[in-house]
């Protein structure tokens, strides 16, 4: 078996290795920061259409995705956290995202990751080996959240401090063991973590992987203003969306960042027969293609917003396929412009 710390490998002969070059994504993982763009909530075991046992029919959901030019997906956590709770045995979302990068080119993969019960080395290793699987197009769903039930199941005792500043804790030992060069020791000395050790293949593709913050909340927020790339406002209506966004751009502007922060609203979409239900945190856009395209335009054309996060209750490829004719309004209104057809994917 190959050290820990030498290349992935595959064995082409017996007794001989050869080393596996890690596959790249046609697209640049960066751009300039600018134009709108669209990620997708991806499904969890609840949803309607929606089979997450099932393999082929999540790869099937993928691939439309993919076709359709949505920019990303973000797959929760299924136990808590960025999901909802659902029956034991749901599949955690580094696996559920595994499916969609394996099924997938171009679509952005974003899952959720637990800084609350997982410790940044395992973080960093496992958001290593999910963007050279991807070939440079995974990112990282910031999920600080923690409850007095997992508390209990784990084992857990809680620690000095906020959720949120144990996850800022985490993302700063993330990033310091992606961008240690190998060979040199990682040293991490901090309130919440002692780090000490070597980088291990795979390393990241991208130069610094994507992050998406999401909670609620100013602490959330300057958090995501020192180190996000995505900010997912939580807001009902758009005069909120306006002010969170503003609010976010002041702390961006105050952390002095070398790139923008993309503010993100969220979205539940009904299509049709489909109409979506009141949610908190989420605007809702009910009506045909045009209705709820031209609600999606207005959104676009706010100067201090850029993307919406899409919850889509209907999973059925007739559904989605509908979305894909909302986001072809888009497309030629010149709001909107995909992924492939820009050339990078964040």
């Amino acid at each position: 078996m190959a050290p820990l710390d030498e290349p992935t490998a595959t064995s082409a002969a017996p007794g001989r290795w050869q080393v596996v070059t890690p596959p790249r994504s046609p697209l640049r993982s960066r751009g300039d920061g600018t134009g709108f763009q669209i990620g997708v909530l991806w499904p969890t075991d609840d949803c309607a259409g929606a089979k997450a046992g099932d393999p082929a029919q999540q790869s099937r959901l993928a691939a439309q995705l993919e076709r359709i030019g949505v920019d990303y997906v973000a797959v929760p956590e299924q136990t808590t956290g960025t999901g909802p709770v659902t029956a034991v045995g749901a599949w955690p979302a580094n696996l559920r995202a595994v499916q969609v990068i394996l099924a997938t080119r171009t679509l952005g993969v974003v899952s959720a990751q637990r800084t609350s019960y997982v410790h940044p080395v395992h973080l960093a290793r496992t958001g290593s080996h999910l963007d050279w699987l991807s070939g440079g197009r995974w990112g990282a769903w910031v999920d600080p959240v923690r409850t007095d039930a997992e508390d209990r199941l784990l084992g857990w005792t809680p620690e000095p401090g906020t959720p949120l500043e144990r996850a800022a804790a985490s993302l700063e030992a993330v990033s310091a063991i992606w961008h240690t060069p190998r060979g040199v020791p990682v040293e991490v000395d901090s309130a919440h973590f002692r780090i000490h050790g070597r980088v291990k293949y795979p390393q990241v593709i991208q130069p610094r992987p994507f992050v998406m913050i999401s909670e609620p909340g100013i602490e959330a927020l300057h958090l995501a203003a020192l180190c996000a790339d995505h900010y997912v406002a939580p807001a009902g209506s758009v005069a909120e969306l306006v002010t969170i966004a503003g609010h976010a751009h002041e702390a961006a502007a105050q952390a002095a960042r070398p790139t923008p922060l993309r503010v993100m609203a969220r979205a539940l979409i009904g299509l049709g027969e489909s109409p979506a239900p009141p949610g908190e945190g989420s605007l809702p856009l009910s009506g045909d293609t045009a209705q709820v395209g031209g609600a999606l335009a207005q959104i676009a054309e706010l100067a201090d917003v850029g993307g919406v996060l899409v919850e889509l209750p209907d999973w059925s490829a007739e559904a989605v396929d509908l979305f894909g004719f909302v986001l072809d309004r888009l497309r030629a209104a010149g709001l909107w412009t995909s992924s492939g057809d820009r050339g990078y994917t964040w």
